[in-house]
């Protein structure tokens, strides 16, 4: 069985369920046309105390549309966090594979449950792909420059080359056991960093891992106001994992090696004067990543001195 998880927050993410229960459908018939014995399969969509009314209405509407083909709507009364909200899901999950979906995807294959379908027993944990969309939606510069340079790490030669290195759960099919043995680490209470320590313990724990291209759009382009605020939050996560995810942060090990060299007062002092003006330049049309990597490594290292609460 395969339970599809979808945890969701302020996001209507009504095409994406209709979508994957059409695959649903669509491959349960195929595989039994072929010989290949009955498909069983579920959908959880689990709402983490979403403050958009109506986008929650809408999406439990449709959930309970589609009760009859097994979609199963949860709602949180408290924001949990992603972590803790995919490990509920996992949870409450009956099948003995586990598919999470971010909320903000978007089906662009006709076969991507079948894809993942016949991938399902290469390894403890089989991983998707990420696209971006094709034209960059205006005023979200930032976010999609930041993800088509990321692009090339997405290719599945360079992450079957590098398997563990920054694992994403954009869409992701676990074996339920891995995600009941080794849940998401839910210090992530925020936004940020839950997949690369994901990616860290399941090597730590000698987890194998398999990528394959079984491609969903990336749909939730942030605007470039918003992505800076996620980016900022995620900072704060990442200085709170102490550990295996500060050595495998490059930069955090960039940051500690700018206090070992006792560097960091200057450092400061430099990006308190040209902060204003890096915050200008990553809101504009046509941010830089260079910059948009001081500005990181700046706030970085406020947070961690505790010039940021």
């Amino acid at each position: 069985m395969l339970s599809i998880l979808i945890p969701a927050f302020n996001y209507d993410v009504r095409s994406l369920l209709q979508a994957l229960v059409d695959q649903c459908r669509q491959l349960s018939t195929a595989l039994a046309a072929e010989g290949q014995g009955r498909f069983a399969y579920e959908v959880l969509l689990a709402d983490d105390a979403s403050t958009d009314a109506a986008l929650e209405t809408a999406n439990r509407t449709l959930a309970e549309q589609l009760a009859a083909d097994g979609v199963r709507y949860l709602r949180q009364t408290s924001n949990m966090g992603r972590a803790r909200n995919c490990n509920l899901l996992a949870r409450e999950a009956r099948g003995e594979y586990c598919l999470l979906i971010d909320c903000d995807a978007l089906v662009c294959e006709p076969d991507f449950l079948r894809r993942y379908y016949e991938a399902r027993d290469r390894a403890d944990v089989v991983v998707g792909a990420l696209c971006n969309p094709a034209v960059c939606p205006r005023g979200c510069e930032l976010r999609w420059r930041y993800e088509q340079a990321a692009m090339p790490r997405r290719s599945v030669a360079y992450r079957a080359a590098h398997p563990y290195e920054s694992l994403s759960t954009f869409n992701v099919l676990f074996h339920r056991r891995v995600l009941l043995d080794l849940p998401f680490d839910e210090r992530c209470t925020e936004y940020g960093y839950e997949d690369a320590l994901m990616g860290i313990n399941l090597q730590l724990n000698g987890y194998s891992i398999a990528h394959i291209d079984a491609p969903l759009i990336h749909n939730g382009m942030d605007r470039n106001a918003d992505f800076l605020r996620k980016t900022e939050t995620g900072l704060r996560t990442l200085s709170r994992l102490t550990g295996p995810m500060q050595e495998h942060s490059a930069l955090a090990r960039l940051c500690d090696r700018i206090t070992r060299w006792h560097l960091r007062p200057l450092v400061l002092t430099g990006y308190g004067l040209l902060r204003p003006l890096l915050r200008w330049q990553l809101l504009g049309r046509r941010p830089a990543l260079a910059c948009f990597f001081a500005y990181k490594a700046g706030e970085y290292l406020r947070i961690t001195a505790g010039a940021v609460r």
